[in-house]
């Protein structure tokens, strides 16, 4: 990537060691009749960015809960306009180790590039995908990846617990395919893109490579055997997490990965799993995978969560545009009035 060309990111960090801080801050509203602007929440979340954490843990994002104004008030979203003598927030921070955070934004800095929001992969692909309603509830978030698996637990549309990370992904299915057949990993990777089908009763059994001995039956059989241990492995953190949590048995996971892209994977998930799955796809023009999941969710919600940046930034292309074209007339008119000044082709409808 050319960062030359990149003034502002949004960055997304991976779910390696992630933990939550559950944390409350409040103070008194001095303004006129007591009313709560922006600045006002502006400050109070500054604020909470400072409380102290583990010297090798660094806040990357905070996630306010609740909102509590005098007289018992309670409110989820910004209490913006609302009279109150006192405000207090109550909020998730979440944390990753500096070493992974760092040297990230070290790259970014050197080359003058400003982070405008961190986003956690486990938080990008649930809100690229799902509606408030399905977070709403218990849900747990199973995303499968390029290189890992991850599982969160969501309630009332954030977050709950830590992130659990598996060590698997569709690069170990590639892997392994590799090894069984003694190929590369880009052939491997080109035989499952190509020819492997998640039900194995629709697969071909018509060899296609004598050299190899492969059919859609063999490729399928064999990566659907690392498959179903994957399954597994997801299965014990579910269960980790629903304990963890106090989840009801069999509560909703939203499924997402670019293994969604497989035609029947979803089904043999549920199938293997026994679990209450809810298929999560980007369906956006211009997106041709499941893999930019994490990409499309970061977007998501820094929109969501920027919507006063964002009008902002809008306002000013529209009126940079507006000049630019005031500019662009008065030099039109500025040729017609002096010829010589005009190109040596003119437009007859100038005339």
């Amino acid at each position: 990537i050319n960062l030359k060309k990149i003034d502002e990111v949004i960055l997304v960090v991976p779910n390696n060691s992630h933990n939550i801080k559950s944390t409350a801050l409040g103070f008194n509203i001095l303004t006129e009749k007591h009313i709560i602007g922006k600045v006002q929440i502006d400050s109070i979340k500054n604020q909470v960015m400072k409380v102290p954490i583990l010297d090798e843990e660094m806040i990357i994002k905070q996630v306010p809960t609740m909102f509590e104004l005098d007289n018992g008030r309670m409110y989820r979203t910004e209490p913006l306009g609302i009279s109150s003598s006192t405000l207090k927030i109550n909020s998730i921070l979440h944390t990753l180790p500096k070493r992974i955070v760092l040297p990230l934004r070290e790259v970014l800095e050197k080359n003058n590039v400003r982070v405008l929001s961190n986003e956690l992969c486990c938080h990008c692909g649930a809100y690229g995908v799902s509606n408030d309603f399905e977070l709403e509830g218990q849900c747990i978030h199973i995303n499968i990846g390029q290189d890992a698996t991850t599982l969160s637990a969501f309630s009332k549309n954030i977050i709950v617990g830590k992130t659990i990370q598996l060590n698997f992904g569709f690069a170990s299915l590639v892997t392994f395919l590799a090894r069984t057949l003694n190929v590369s990993f880009d052939f491997a990777q080109n035989l499952i893109e190509s020819y492997f089908i998640c039900n194995n009763d629709y697969a071909s059994d018509v060899i296609f490579d004598e050299n190899f001995k492969l059919s859609e039956k063999r490729i399928s059989g064999i990566v659907l055997n690392r498959l179903y241990n994957a399954f597994s492995e997801i299965v014990e953190a579910y269960n980790t997490l629903l304990d963890e949590e106090k989840f009801e048995s069999n509560c909703k996971v939203l499924l997402t990965g670019c293994l969604n892209d497989y035609e029947f994977f979803v089904e043999e998930f549920s199938k293997n799993t026994q679990l209450n799955v809810i298929e999560g796809n980007i369906d956006v023009v211009g997106i041709t995978d499941q893999t930019f999941v994490n990409c499309y969710g970061a977007i998501v919600n820094f929109i969501r969560e920027n919507k006063d940046l964002i009008v902002s930034r809008f306002e000013e292309m529209i009126n940079v545009s507006d000049i630019k074209s005031q500019d662009s007339y008065e030099n039109n008119e500025t040729k017609k009035e002096n010829p010589v000044n005009a190109g040596k082709f003119r437009d007859i409808f100038d005339d």
